[in-house]
């Protein structure tokens, strides 16, 4: 499936989709700063959120993604949530990228 948002000058190597889910984003730094956002898209890659918050390239981060499936729900109903290992690839004024970083021990809970 091909994705319109890809452009010439692109340099994701996998197609973003606009998703809004709700994303716990825990930076691992000396404030532990933590913050609940929309995501705007999403892609294998990572993902991008609209804040008014500039952050640090390469700042790691702890990200938590809530998926609105039924199917990931446990038995008394609850979202599963699936939790990530990122760093900030591009921020400014409006949004800020964080690219996904796998490592095999990456969880739902």
């Amino acid at each position: 499936m091909e994705n319109s948002n890809k452009t010439v000058n692109d340099k994701r190597s996998s197609p973003r989709y606009p998703l809004s889910v709700e994303a716990e984003i825990q930076f691992v730094n000396a404030q532990n700063e933590t913050l609940s956002q929309i995501t705007q898209d999403i892609s294998s890659g990572g993902l991008l959120i609209n804040c008014e918050n500039g952050f640090q390239d390469g700042a790691k981060a702890n990200v938590f993604l809530k998926l609105p499936l039924n199917q990931l729900k446990d038995n008394q109903g609850n979202l599963k949530i699936i939790a990530l290992k990122a760093h900030v690839v591009r921020s400014d004024a409006n949004q800020f990228a964080l690219e996904f970083e796998y490592s095999g021990h990456d969880e739902i809970h």
